[in-house]
């Protein structure tokens, strides 16, 4: 059986061979090399933000009967879906403190994830013109406004 399954994961293994012909799957690629100094900031951030935000909502919300952070792992999952923003609402803080929490979290999540994704986005607009003048394609310039005057 387990021969069976490496067998299916080295067939779609073989999907990503189809990103030598693809220049969007190509500059993907090359973004994700260029942008690993700004991933690991991202994942560095997040981890300090979620040990951080999970501990303090934690000693916020303990002594209250109708909270459901029990413990620090499962504030960790609500810090997880607040800081990325999906927010499911299944944990929700009770107490004023663990709202100002909550408020905090999330904003420092927008900001968190906004900064790097930002730079890798450059790097994919950069990676995307070498590929097209690698083709023949000028990289097409954006348009400028026209002004009245």
């Amino acid at each position: 059986m387990l021969v069976v399954r490496v067998m299916r994961l080295a067939r779609v293994a073989r999907i990503f061979k189809l990103a030598r012909y693809s220049t969007g799957l190509r500059a993907f690629g090359e973004t994700m090399k260029k942008s690993a100094a700004e991933l690991s900031m991202l994942g560095m951030f997040l981890v300090t933000g979620i040990m951080l935000f999970s501990t303090a909502i934690y000693f916020f919300e303990r002594d209250e009967p109708n909270s459901k952070f029990y413990s620090i792992p499962a504030a960790c999952w609500w810090c997880v879906i607040t800081m990325t923003t999906v927010g499911y609402g299944d944990l929700v803080p009770v107490t004023a403190g663990g709202k100002v929490v909550a408020a905090m979290a999330s904003v420092c999540g927008i900001i968190v994830l906004a900064f790097p994704i930002s730079m890798i986005i450059d790097k994919f607009a950069e990676s995307t013109g070498v590929w097209n003048e690698d083709e023949g394609e000028k990289p097409k310039k954006p348009k400028t406004k026209r002004s009245f005057f």
